[in-house]
């Protein structure tokens, strides 16, 4: 009786240790030392705690608030809250310790402490967008940015989608007046306005087509190989400076049919307003304003005049002191998955002497 009365606090505190824990229950009958058998054996649950087990910080635990079941962690990380701050894991057994680099929807726990959010509690809390900016917590947290400033978010080049385009057909002749000038003819339509072009000037001066004026330079000119045809034969290069690119031009092919296009876009976040549209070469912002600048509509080696729809445009971008450029895909277009059977293997190289065997 002695060594109870010595030890009473510590076997008081093992004994809601154990019954806390759920690890079984002891049947005593009034029988001096009898114990009966169980009718219905209750399922057995041990859990190894990690480290060493300190009886009186757990016990202190037990009688916390934060030491509850909630069911709001159903999809998370969490399984249930034995004692804060142990946690069980889905999937596994035994008991872990609640850290500052647990992950809740893939975001350390120190992540959601330092913005004040408790998203992380909840099932689907990642996809939730606290400070209505468009970004989710997961994207925020890739980004580097605040959750809960609505100026602090990932470019919104993220959420730019293309919706929509419209091509726009020209052709380009030429024919020789002398050594220093040429006559460039320019259409568009049936409208057709002819220029005499010396050596580094623009043209077409007469289009009644505003965006048209002077918006090609005659840069070069000179004889080669026609691929067409297959003779020797007179060029000129012409360069276009809204896209920033020069096409060769031979005398006998008669008129070069270009194409520009126009592309609608979208930008579906709290900010960026209604769709808006823009031609090849032309800069834009976001969200979109008349005259705004920093983003560019740019279409690389689809420029062929066969071309009659657009899968994708590449819209240029400055990321600090880097040019990036993101590839949009067309509304509704999947992209292009390639086959294994289309992938070449690398083989390993030969060793002299073991070819053949």
């Amino acid at each position: 009786m002695s060594w109870l009365k010595e030890n009473y606090e510590k076997v008081a505190l093992g004994g809601a240790a154990v019954i806390a824990l759920g690890i079984g229950a002891l049947i005593i009958t009034g029988d001096a030392g009898k114990v009966e058998p169980e009718k219905n054996p209750t399922k057995e649950n041990t859990y190894v705690l990690p480290g060493r087990v300190d009886l009186a910080n757990y016990s202190k635990a037990l009688t916390q608030k934060s030491s509850a079941v909630f069911p709001q962690h159903l999809g998370a990380d969490l399984n249930t809250f034995i004692a804060f701050p142990l946690y069980g894991v889905k999937g596994t057994d035994g008991l872990t310790e609640l850290k500052e680099d647990t992950l809740f929807h893939g975001i350390k726990l120190s992540w959601w402490k330092k913005h004040g959010l408790e998203d992380y509690r909840f099932s689907g809390g990642g996809e939730n967008d606290t400070d209505k900016d468009g970004f989710s917590h997961i994207e925020e947290h890739q980004g580097n940015t605040s959750p809960v400033d609505p100026k602090s978010h990932p470019d919104l080049i993220a959420k730019l989608k293309f919706t929509d385009f419209k091509p726009s057909r020209y052709r380009i002749q030429w024919t020789s007046i002398d050594e220093n000038r040429v006559n460039m003819t320019f259409s568009v339509g049936r409208k057709s306005s002819s220029d005499f072009t010396k050596l580094g000037e623009t043209f077409p001066t007469k289009q009644q087509d505003k965006k048209y004026l002077d918006r090609f330079k005659f840069v070069k000119r000179g004889r080669e190989m026609n691929p067409t045809t297959n003779f020797v034969d007179e060029f000129v290069e012409v360069e276009d400076l809204l896209k920033k690119a020069v096409t060769k031009v031979f005398r006998s092919d008669g008129a070069k049919k270009f194409t520009d296009w126009q592309v609608t876009l979208n930008l579906p976040t709290p900010t960026g307003g209604k769709k808006f549209t823009v031609p090849e070469g032309g800069e834009f912002s976001l969200p979109y304003k008349a005259g705004g600048k920093g983003y560019k509509f740019k279409i690389e080696d689809k420029r062929d005049p066969k071309l009659k729809k657009l899968k994708s445009v590449d819209i240029e971008y400055k990321a600090g002191d880097i040019t990036k450029t993101e590839t949009l895909l067309l509304k509704g277009t999947k992209p292009v998955v390639q086959k294994k059977a289309d992938l070449i293997e690398d083989k390993a190289p030969v060793e002299e002497g073991k070819e053949g065997e």
